[in-house]
């Protein structure tokens, strides 16, 4: 076969269908392998490179075959043909064509799907986990139903997400193919794959568009509530799972919601409430040791206070008393 991309990160070289089935399962869902050409020999190379909340695979067959599944499990896929080989996607007895910079499918959670590819396919796969999908979802519209979020299945590589997804994942793999690769920094892995599932929860049509249009301008209220709540007991200690608990969300979808509203975590937003709180106090002349101050914002540990104070307001909490005496 020839050169696949993600070369740096090989996952899969097989002959034997009964190991692609097995190994097929593992990487995404489990399926029923069916062949097609009988006159090739079957064979699958695959490279695979995880970016978190993402996967992106490269993948090329020999001789054609198809899969079935009666439920695509806990992911969403989408495939960008590499060569000009024939294909489908199947979502629920629907086919639709898999064509190079022409059109692909989105396969969704918990429906039956499958493919069919031709001999000789080669393609870029796009693996986003279900679970932080709908995290992003509901970080910008509030919306924790257990309903599962379900993607229109037909995706159109011309124009609109499809063409812009297909240019992104193209860049990704190229870069990552890279020694110097800035995917090596996990911060830039969480960062494009945000980009990635924000891009297609707002930019590609879904069963709650409608839900998201309603409320695009508008702040989630779970993440007004969490802000209230963190306003009113800066002092106190706050765990992250209770405050997701408080608010009616997922951990994920509370730091998604804080990060796009409110450009900071929901850790970042306590920290600065209690270093207000610190300074309103320092400069309201309290004679108060700085240890008793830190105490009372919610600091466990005055040289940690004392470091973050310097950070954010270019001063120690020492000399913003003395210089509020003066």
């Amino acid at each position: 076969m020839a050169s696949l991309p993600l070369h740096r990160f090989p996952a899969v070289h097989t002959t034997s269908i009964d190991e692609a089935v097995e190994l097929f399962g593992r990487m995404t869902t489990p399926a029923r392998f069916e062949r097609i050409d009988r006159a090739r020999r079957f064979a699958w190379r695959g490279n695979h490179l995880s970016l978190g909340a993402i996967e992106l695979s490269a993948h090329a067959y020999g001789a054609a075959f198809g899969a079935r599944t009666e439920s695509v499990q806990g992911i969403f896929t989408t495939a960008f043909p590499l060569a000009d080989v024939s294909s489908v996607g199947i979502d629920a007895g629907s086919e639709l064509p898999v064509v190079r910079d022409e059109s692909t499918w989105f396969a969704s959670p918990d429906r039956p799907g499958g493919f069919r590819v031709g001999t000789g396919y080669r393609a870029l796969q796009l693996t986003v986990r279900q679970a932080d999908m709908e995290a992003a979802l509901a970080s910008l519209v509030g919306d924790g139903t257990p309903r599962p979020l379900r993607l229109e299945p037909a995706l159109s590589l011309r124009s609109g997400a499809g063409a812009w997804l297909a240019r992104l994942v193209r860049f990704a793999v190229e870069e990552a193919d890279r020694p110097e690769s800035p995917f090596a920094s996990p911060l830039v892995r969480a960062r494009f794959a945000d980009t990635v599932l924000y891009g297609i929860v707002t930019s590609h049509p879904h069963d709650r568009s409608a839900l998201l249009a309603r409320s695009r301008t508008a702040e989630p209220k779970h993440v007004r509530d969490a802000a209230e709540y963190l306003e009113a007991h800066a002092a106190d200690p706050v765990r992250l799972g209770d405050l997701a608990s408080i608010t009616g969300v997922g951990v994920r979808a509370l730091q998604l919601g804080f990060q796009r509203h409110r450009g900071c975590s929901p850790m970042e937003f306590l920290q600065e409430r209690r270093l207000q709180r610190a300074r309103a106090t320092l400069l309201a002349g309290t004679t108060d040791t700085i240890t008793r101050v830190a105490v009372d914002c919610g600091f466990a540990h005055v040289g940690r206070f004392s470091a973050l104070y310097r950070a954010r307001f270019g001063e120690s909490p020492s000399e913003t008393r003395a210089r509020q005496a003066r």
